[in-house]
């Protein structure tokens, strides 16, 4: 990722209080210095440092605010991935994921990414390879359980995964988290939206019966309106277990309403 050196310059010279002609000196040109704070064109490492020490400018305190500008964008490119990955998924929209840059670094953002380009552009059958991949890493991870970050990936990768064995893992987790009103919220959060994909992946199956249970579980999730989502969902599938249609309807159309529409048709359908 390139620095925006001008951008750190620019701040720099409105804190000395100086014009962008005053600051570039003798050194470079005011056309050059512009170009050069819009981040249109590098300065050269000689002409920056002439630049700082002409002003009497504490170079060490530069490349300081300079290395921590960077890894706040770092950090906000990041949660600016994290974000276009939640939206691509919910949003069921493969587009707008193939065109993110995902650091090559951040492992669990990459195996979500990768799991969603396949189960959003449905290439299951032609990918074991990957699935086989995705699934090593849970293999590999110990207590998966307890970190945020997994869970919310397991949630998108349970639909590839063996049944059988999204099966076991549920119930291990069920058991960890069955007094889930201990945990922190944003771990109720990240439990709640795996029951969802779970019970998705139940009637996919036509294991409506392995849906009883999660439907109790999420019974006992604090009133909260984070949940209202997963506990709709619960009814629904509850309403079409006993056959209760009129009222399936009446939810699916509450879901609807509440702007989840694109998700929860694409698995529907």
């Amino acid at each position: 990722m390139m620095m925006k050196i001008g951008k750190l310059l620019r701040k720099v010279r409105v804190e000395l209080g100086l014009t962008q002609k005053e600051m570039a000196g003798d050194i470079v040109s005011p056309a050059q210095y512009l170009r050069i704070e819009k981040d249109e064109q590098q300065i050269k490492l000689d002409d920056l440092l002439a630049i700082l020490q002409k002003h009497d400018y504490d170079l060490g305190l530069f490349f300081t605010r300079l290395m921590l500008q960077c890894q706040l964008r770092q950090e906000a490119l990041l949660d600016e991935n994290k974000d276009g990955v939640k939206k691509a998924f919910y949003g069921c929209n493969l587009d707008s994921l193939e065109k993110l840059e995902i650091n090559p670094h951040d492992q669990i953002l990459l195996v979500e990414a990768e799991t969603i380009k396949q189960v959003l552009g449905q290439r299951l059958d032609k990918s074991q390879t990957s699935k086989q991949k995705i699934c090593q890493y849970f293999i590999d991870q110990d207590n998966w359980m307890e970190n945020l970050e997994s869970l919310k990936l397991f949630t998108i990768v349970l639909h590839i995964f063996n049944f059988e064995m999204v099966v076991f893992w549920m119930n291990e987790l069920l058991d960890k988290y069955r007094q889930i009103e201990k945990y922190p919220e944003q771990i109720q959060i990240a439990v709640a939206k795996i029951c969802i994909s779970f019970m998705i992946r139940c009637h996919q199956e036509q294991s409506e019966q392995l849906i009883k249970p999660i439907v109790a579980f999420v019974d006992s999730f604090p009133a909260y309106p984070e949940f209202a989502i997963c506990k709709l969902v619960a009814k629904y599938y509850q309403s079409l277990s006993v056959g209760d249609t009129d009222k399936a309807e009446k939810l699916n159309f509450a879901l609807n309403e509440a702007g989840v529409a694109d998700f929860f048709n694409f698995w529907w359908q």
